[in-house]
């Protein structure tokens, strides 16, 4: 179902037959063949075993834009759940649309619509993961203001996708100090693109050069990748701007200007290291939030240990807890002297000029101030990874579990019983050394419930498993959907799109081993009747065109006999007036004659009203219409 053809089929047919020409007598294969399986079968099948395992089970959507290949707008919704029945979490496409344009109001009318097609309840909506455009914060509020109105609470807060946020937080805390490497890695990547000058560069490297990497500020932890080859070829980037530096030429062109500006920077092959260890450091942290595996209770831990970790370099690490509590940093006190501060083991192994290690100190003070303010602005870490983080087995058993537990399930909703959570947690407690061993977080959840009847506590578990703590997925699907749907196949119709994704992801239920897969009877079945499925389809399709063209039709004659009504009051009413207007001019007020003048004004005024009446109605059609 990835990036293949159906143009192909007919010649896999030739191979297939040459292959087994007595066991495939009358076999065939072609392009429209291959569409109706996938509509009407194969897509259909995957999509059924995953609305089958879902119904009932708590759930929470994952969504995001991008421009796919047809260059419309497409969004990508994905629904996240954990399946009681394979006891593991699952991700599998609900829908794909392509939109002209992508506003609040269309998208949750296509969020809705893919829902209510897949009688997914909105009961059982846990949350929807987003990263932070606006257009994402209105969707959110109108979503949340619904579920106001039809259950009570609103979707779960966890804040926005904490790894763009903490990407953002490095990308802007590099721009305080270590904004000459990556003008460098941007500039040297250019300027070698052009083969001959990358073929003269090779050719006066002492060593085998490592090839520029192309770095973007849409992905600023990948800086990381680009400083590491620039550290590699330091040395013959050094000689290159000794050669431009005495080329005697007037004016250097701009990347020539940049390469020679920033290797002039006392201390650059430091800084190079400096910005390798803050990228790398922060690459681990994201890897790890946009992993699939479950670690949401772990989140909370990781995320302080990586802003107290560059913290403790330049601030008293006994007031470090007071930061996260307050969620401010103390300007004016707690940071250390200069010569106090300690640098990474990179750099404190390998620079010995005072001078640049004074910088380096200062500079490294900059980042980690703009890193951790950012960061702290933007509420990270949020307080629900905190809350959750006491439902994990390490911590679920320590003093403040009970009150930690309680905030959690009222922050959480779905109308849990909060007072017997607090009493499930200290039944829970006693019963710590009768437990038995387990290897996972989920694991060790599974065997609670399996023997012990924790009805709220179970509950909260189920809904926050579901929980979403990056928006990664979404946006890998966005890969998945790029070799569906390639640059020859744009054309390719929304409902098509669709059902080969459901195919590709419908393979997890057999843990993507196509050998495990058996087609099952029904399946055969509805292969086998593919085609004449499309035909129905297409007959049904006439038949509510040719039903919707009779019944307006119907609506066009009864509004032109409205419209020829409105016509003949409105004459009417006019040859009244005229006799009224002209018998006015000729009569005195005094003339017996004035009574029934006086009648035609009331039988004026009753056509009048008659005429607007009828052209009431005739609005009223045409808004139908």
């Amino acid at each position: 179902m990835k990036n293949a053809s159906f143009n192909s089929a007919e010649k896999d047919t030739k191979v297939l037959r040459a292959i087994a020409p007595n066991d495939l007598k009358g076999f065939s294969l072609y392009r429209q063949k291959m569409t109706d399986m996938v509509n009407y079968a194969i897509g259909p099948f995957f999509r059924d075993l995953f609305l089958k395992d879902v119904r009932g089970e708590y759930y929470s959507l994952l969504f995001d834009e991008t421009e796919g290949n047809n260059r419309l707008k497409e969004m990508e919704v994905t629904v996240k759940y954990f399946s009681s029945h394979l006891t593991k979490l699952m991700f599998f496409h609900l829908d794909s649309a392509f939109l002209g344009k992508a506003t609040a109001e269309i998208l949750l009318g296509k969020i809705l619509e893919g829902l209510e097609a897949a009688k997914l309840p909105l009961e059982h909506l846990v949350m929807i993961s987003k990263d932070g455009p606006k257009v994402n914060q209105s969707l959110e509020r109108k979503i949340n203001s619904k579920l106001m109105r039809e259950r009570g609470f609103q979707l779960v807060d966890t804040g926005s996708c904490p790894a763009h946020i903490i990407h953002n937080a490095v990308k802007y805390a590099l721009k305080e100090f270590g904004i000459e490497v990556s003008e460098l890695a941007k500039v040297v990547y250019y300027y070698f693109d052009v083969p001959s000058r990358w073929e003269e560069f090779k050719k006066n490297c002492k060593k085998k050069p490592k090839k520029f990497v192309k770095f973007v500020e849409t992905r600023w932890v990948m800086l990381g990748n680009a400083a590491q080859v620039l550290l590699h070829n330091i040395d013959e980037l050094f000689e290159l701007k000794a050669k431009l530096t005495h080329s005697g030429r007037k004016k250097l062109s701009y990347h020539e200007d940049v390469i020679v500006r920033v290797l002039s920077i006392k201390g650059i092959r430091s800084i190079i290291r400096f910005v390798i260890e803050v990228c790398t450091d922060a690459e681990k942290l994201i890897k790890f939030l946009e992993t699939n595996d479950f670690v949401l209770f772990k989140i909370y831990e990781y995320i302080k240990a990586f802003m107290s970790g560059w913290l403790g370099k330049v601030y008293e690490v006994e007031k470090i807890d007071n930061v996260f509590e307050t969620k401010h940093l103390g300007l004016d006190s707690g940071f250390k002297k200069v010569e106090e501060i300690i640098l990474p083991s990179c750099l404190a192994m390998t620079e010995t000029n005072e001078q640049v290690i004074i910088t380096l100190k200062e500079g490294m003070k900059k980042y980690v101030v703009k890193l951790v303010t950012y960061l702290l602005d933007n509420n990270i870490p949020h307080e629900f990874y905190y809350l959750v983080s006491y439902m994990s087995p390490s911590k679920i058993f320590s003093t403040k579990s009970e009150e930690t537990i309680m905030k959690l399930a009222e922050k959480v909703d779905f109308k849990l019983d909060k007072i017997r959570v607090f009493d499930e947690i200290v039944v829970l407690k006693n019963l710590k050394l009768s437990l038995p061993t387990y290897n996972n977080d989920l694991e060790f959840y599974a065997v609670l419930f399996r023997l012990h009847d924790f009805v709220e506590l179970k509950k909260l578990f189920q809904i926050i498993i579901t929980i979403s703590h990056s928006n990664a997925e979404a946006e890998r699907r966005f890969s998945s959907s790029k070799m569906v749907m390639t640059e020859k196949s744009s054309c390719m119709s929304e409902e098509l799109f669709n059902h080969r994704k459901n195919i590709i992801n419908g393979m997890q239920f057999f843990n993507n081993d196509l050998e495990k897969f058996i087609p099952p009877k029904e399946l055969l079945l509805k292969a086998k009747i593919a085609r004449q499925t499309h035909y129905e389809k297409i007959e049904k399709e006439k038949q509510e065109k040719k039903n919707e063209d009779l019944r307006l039709s119907s609506k066009k004659k009864e509004l032109d006999e409205q419209k020829n009504v409105v016509k003949m009051k409105r004459e009417a009413r006019e040859e009244l007036t005229s006799i009224i207007t002209t018998q006015l001019k000729k009569l005195k007020n005094d003339n017996p004659q004035v009574a029934c003048l006086k009648i035609m004004v009331e039988q004026h005024e009753k056509l009048l009203s008659e005429e607007a009446d009828a052209q009431k109605k005739l609005g009223e059609l045409k808004k139908d219409k």
